[in-house]
């Protein structure tokens, strides 16, 4: 006999909660560094977050831009506590770092020597 498989399966709700955080860092593009900022409470372990609630904390930081420190399949990590994603709202990505290269003790970008190449090679 064939498996049925109009059954649904539940799920956890602390891992639903990985599913949705991942989904919201994929869709915002998410990384360490980026800005958020924190706009609403949360009950404790709402939809499947780890982690209580704590006014004090959520007083100190709310409204104000946040820099992401770390991020987790379970968490949000900005100052030095742990958020809920749901309760953040994305601001801005980090600003990119051009890496320099150093030649003959003086710093280049990459484009400008790919630029200098290139002048070098087409004469």
């Amino acid at each position: 006999m064939a498996p049925d498989h109009t059954e649904t399966q539940e799920m956890e709700i602390k891992e639903a909660y990985k599913l949705m955080q991942a989904q919201w860092v994929k869709d915002n593009d998410i990384k360490v560094g980026d800005t958020v900022r924190v706009v609403r409470k949360w009950r404790n372990y709402e939809c499947g977050c780890i982690f209580r609630f704590f006014p004090d904390n959520f007083a100190r930081i709310a409204k104000e831009d946040q820099v992401i420190k770390d991020i987790s399949d379970a968490y949000v990590r900005i100052d030095i506590m742990n958020f809920p994603f749901f309760a953040l709202e994305f601001i801005s990505h980090a600003p990119v770092v051009e890496k320099m290269i150093v030649v003959k003790g003086k710093e280049y970008s990459k484009e400008t020597l790919d630029k200098a190449i290139k002048q070098y090679v087409n004469g």
